[in-house]
């Protein structure tokens, strides 16, 4: 697995060759997704790493990245980030995924990505003026 580090390392440069290759580009950085065990819970807890040989909190890490993420996007002029993270969680105080909207814990229903795109197609409805349609 990558640490947190590498994760944002990776998603800004993938971000700045965007901007250097296109740079009148409005970009839009969608914050990684909360994931689960595959356990009856859907909470988001300490769970094995690919290697199996230790346990890491990935939720702990998720946030890590991104708040790293939201914070490039408010330092830089057309970034945008999008924090979709809400739309799966059942309950954000305890940390439980909405299992009608991500069946497995990790990936969406049909539903929770309908959700999901309809929360990227609000950003950018915010961000992409009328006359520029």
């Amino acid at each position: 697995m990558c640490s947190d580090e590498v994760v944002v390392r990776g998603i800004i440069r993938v971000v700045e060759e965007i901007r250097e290759m296109r740079p009148d580009s409005k970009i839009v950085i969608n914050g990684l997704l909360p994931r689960a065990d595959r356990t009856e819970s859907g909470k988001l807890e300490l769970q094995h790493s690919r290697t199996d040989k230790d346990l890491k909190n990935i939720w702990n890490g998720i946030e890590l990245v991104n708040k790293e993420l939201s914070y490039y996007a408010e330092e830089h002029d057309e970034v945008y980030y999008v924090d979709s993270k809400s739309i799966f969680l059942r309950d954000s105080e305890e940390g439980e995924i909405d299992k009608e909207l991500m069946f497995d814990f990790l990936h969406p229903t049909m539903e929770g990505y309908q959700l999901w795109g309809d929360s990227i197609i609000e950003k950018l409805q915010e961000i992409i003026p009328k006359d520029e349609e």
